[in-house]
């Protein structure tokens, strides 16, 4: 057993922002449970299908789920920004994940982009001297670059003005904002998305914060995670059909109450 003689104990949470967080948010923390136990329910099973775009949805549905714990986690001890710089991954992986399932053509575009994401990291370790020998051998090594040369014409996209050629930066022509159109939220791009990508690059408005607590913030942020969460729960249940009846409305009243000013 180690000794912890003379170590100074730590707790890792703020007790303090915790009880502000409960005190705010009463009606949150009374529907809560509910929307935790349709998480489990859903998500908390075993699934495996040999139907890939299904299994794909799956996993984007608990990679989102994960998403809305941190959030909350963030926010209950008075991190906001942080939670709202969390909500714009949580946001991507939940129109991206409806889009695909909306266009299953589109999958093998989305999963093969892997490939220059591979080549991509093997590219900047060889520019920066890095031997990546320890982590991938020459073998693995060459299949990335010949798996990359297979689907590299795929990904290009041409310049209307001068002609040129280059490598697109995502496995679709289509920005995030666009997908969310398809999907019918787009206008919670404006929030969720575009101002949230300024927070978690180095720009004006991500320096120009100010230091936690960020009380309202963290309450903006667990209101838009948790409708996110409510439309992935609903989504799931229909295209899963796992036909749980009345789960529209008791999710749709519970974020209302929750939430309403």
């Amino acid at each position: 057993m180690p000794d912890t003689q003379g170590i100074v104990p730590m707790m890792f949470g703020l007790a303090e922002e915790q009880q502000h967080f409960r005190e705010r948010n009463l009606k949150f923390i009374e529907v809560f449970p509910r929307i935790s136990n349709r998480m489990d329910q859903m998500f908390g099973r075993a699934f495996k299908s040999p139907n890939k775009i299904q299994q794909m949805v799956f996993t984007f549905g608990c990679v989102i789920v994960e998403d809305f714990r941190e959030i909350l986690l963030n926010c209950a001890n008075g991190y906001g920004i942080a939670g709202l710089k969390l909500l714009r991954p949580m946001f991507e992986a939940t129109v991206t994940s409806i889009y695909l399932a909306r266009h299953p053509e589109e999958l093998e575009a989305f999963l093969e982009y892997d490939c220059v994401h591979q080549r991509k990291g093997l590219q900047h370790a060889e520019s920066l001297g890095i031997d990546v020998s320890r982590w991938l051998s020459k073998d693995e090594q060459i299949e990335i670059e010949a798996n990359y040369k297979a689907i590299r014409g795929r990904y290009r996209q041409v310049c209307p003005k001068c002609g040129h050629s280059r490598e697109q930066p995502s496995w679709t022509k289509m920005d995030p904002i666009a997908m969310a159109r398809d999907i019918g939220i787009e206008k919670a791009s404006l929030s969720f998305y575009f101002f949230t990508t300024l927070l978690i690059h180095t720009t004006v408005t991500g320096i120009s914060i100010e230091r936690a607590p960020q009380r309202s913030q963290a309450d903006d942020a667990v209101a838009a995670a948790h409708r996110l969460m409510v439309l992935v729960l609903e989504y799931h249940n229909r295209y899963f059909g796992l036909g749980i009846s009345g789960l529209r409305e008791e999710l749709l009243r519970d974020v209302e109450y929750a939430w309403r000013g």
